[in-house]
């Protein structure tokens, strides 16, 4: 099986072993996953399945690369931005802690489709009012609007599209922009160009550099499957 095949019934496997919520906000009167709640059947899983995780930090994203050992170069990575929490009593080294707990919790959430729900269950129906006007609790994008985040920051609005669990979010996100997460295919073709683009970085000495330079981009990981496509078909 290639890595999202291994990835998909691991997402199934999930699914059917009935994880339990562990964590309580007794305030907002809901339930939601610890790490320590998914992160062993994960582990194990993963181990079944052959796949191998990795999470790495940096100054300004964590990434969880998943990669399927029994054809190395088949990888997959998502990222979350590093943001600091604000917790009370803790000095900076907890706090950073608490920041890379939580970014955790939320990669592999993203990756393997771990959804909370029962915060939503109550909630009236999505109107393009309300959704303009939903507001981020936290991280650095604290206080910040959908419409603003919309008009603004286009990718950090990417990154929502594409690794946010949740389901409420995202189809405020359709109604407002028409936008939606890739298909497994679109994610094959990405795979593909990915790797073609890497070999061809190996192979023909380019400069990474330069080309995020070119295309106004912070990694090659950034490029769009129109820009790799056509570095390859230029440069192979």
């Amino acid at each position: 099986m290639n890595i999202y095949e291994k990835v998909q019934l691991i997402k199934k496997e999930i699914l059917e072993s009935n994880l339990k919520k562990s964590g309580e906000n007794k305030f907002a009167n809901f339930k939601y996953y610890e790490l320590a709640d998914f992160l062993p059947t994960i582990v194990n899983l993963c181990n079944e399945h052959k796949v191998f995780t990795r999470i790495s930090f940096d100054f300004e994203n964590a990434t969880l690369e998943i990669r399927n050992v029994e054809n190395v170069e088949e990888v997959i990575y998502y990222t979350s931005p590093m943001e600091e929490l604000e917790l009370k009593g803790c000095n900076k080294i907890q706090a950073l802690g608490g920041t890379e707990t939580y970014s955790r919790r939320y990669l592999y959430m993203s990756a393997f489709d771990i959804v909370e729900n029962d915060m939503f269950d109550a909630q009236e129906p999505i109107t393009k009012e309300s959704a303009e006007q939903y507001t981020f609790q936290s991280g650095k994008h604290q206080g910040w609007t959908l419409k603003r985040v919309i008009e603004e920051d286009k990718k950090f609005l990417n990154w929502l599209l594409n690794n946010s669990t949740d389901e409420r979010l995202l189809e405020m996100i359709k109604l407002l922009t028409g936008e939606v997460p890739k298909t497994d295919e679109e994610w094959d073709e990405r795979l593909e160009l990915t790797q073609q683009l890497q070999r061809l970085i190996v192979d023909k000495g380019l400069d990474i550099e330069k080309i995020c330079e070119y295309y106004k981009v912070e990694s090659t990981q950034d490029l769009s499957n129109e820009q790799m496509q056509e570095i390859i078909k230029k440069r192979g």
